[in-house]
């Protein structure tokens, strides 16, 4: 038998007892996976093993057999824990829960702020949602969100879309009903934010949406709600001829360094803007 049969056989048979220990149907495709590592001593077999390049296949089996013969002997047992170890791993494959929020308090940051050892602001966004999720499913969780906005600046619109990842969690999946009642009960928890269409996804949607907040581009626009118009505050009066070079100058490009306020959390580097 060539190893790479009897490993399919192996891998066949472990199913069936598995299965029948815990009454669960074996499917491929399952969230919940059992790894099986059995290792053996390299020096029992295949020892200064010559293979044939013309047929390798025929002198591997013959090798194979004629090791095993020499290790099931008498003292097999006796020998079984020194040429063999096995290991069993057991986990769920990670949960990923996308949605969308709200935040309408300007003292809330997008995830946990450490700033000399200690905490600011004293809650984020990441803190607040985690919490109602890791109780069903008793995992470790990482938030990742299509861009961020700044601690002072509400999130409204249709909201930021975010997933939350659960590394190994205690059950597979969670139904659509119980996503809708955690949805109301963090909405009703607290008035800081607000979180909607919240829905299973996989792997693909997370890698989405950071290539989306690469790429998104922001807006800003200053108004008076007064006049409908900017409102510019200058030192000193500006002439009609600076107004006409202002008014003339179209996509203004302006490489911005990284903010003092947030040096101690990015990378120090540039982003390019424009001003339109």
């Amino acid at each position: 038998m060539f190893i790479g049969e009897m490993k399919n056989k192996l891998k066949f048979n472990f199913s069936q007892i598995i299965t029948k220990i815990t009454n669960s149907p074996y499917s491929a495709k399952s969230t919940y996976k059992i790894t099986i590592e059995i290792n053996h001593c390299n020096d029992i077999f295949f020892k200064k093993a010559k293979i044939s390049k013309n047929n390798w296949k025929t002198n591997l089996n013959h090798i194979f057999i004629s090791k095993l013969k020499q290790i099931f002997s008498e003292n097999f047992c006796d020998d079984f824990n020194q040429l063999f170890s096995i290991k069993i791993f057991s986990h769920h494959q990670p949960i990923y829960i996308t949605g969308r929020y709200k935040k309408y308090s300007r003292h809330i940051s997008q995830t946990p702020w450490l700033v000399d050892s200690s905490y600011k602001p004293l809650t984020s966004i990441q803190e607040i949602l985690s919490p109602k999720f890791c109780e069903y499913l008793q995992s470790n969780v990482s938030f990742s969100a299509s861009g961020r906005e700044d601690i002072d600046v509400q999130m409204l619109g249709s909201g930021r879309p975010f997933i939350l990842a659960f590394n190994d969690p205690k059950y597979g999946t969670l139904e659509q009903d119980l996503l809708v009642e955690i949805e109301k009960s963090i909405n009703s928890s607290t008035t800081l934010l607000e979180v909607s269409k919240l829905y299973i996804a996989n792997e693909k949607a997370l890698k989405y949406l950071h290539e989306v907040g690469e790429t998104k581009r922001k807006s800003y626009t200053f108004v008076n709600f007064l006049t409908s118009s900017a409102l510019i505050f200058c030192d000193t009066i500006l002439e009609d001829h600076t107004l006409n070079v202002f008014n003339s100058t179209k996509d203004l490009k302006i490489n911005q360094w990284t903010p003092i306020r947030v040096m101690h959390r990015f990378i120090i580097d540039y982003n390019l803007g424009a001003l339109c």
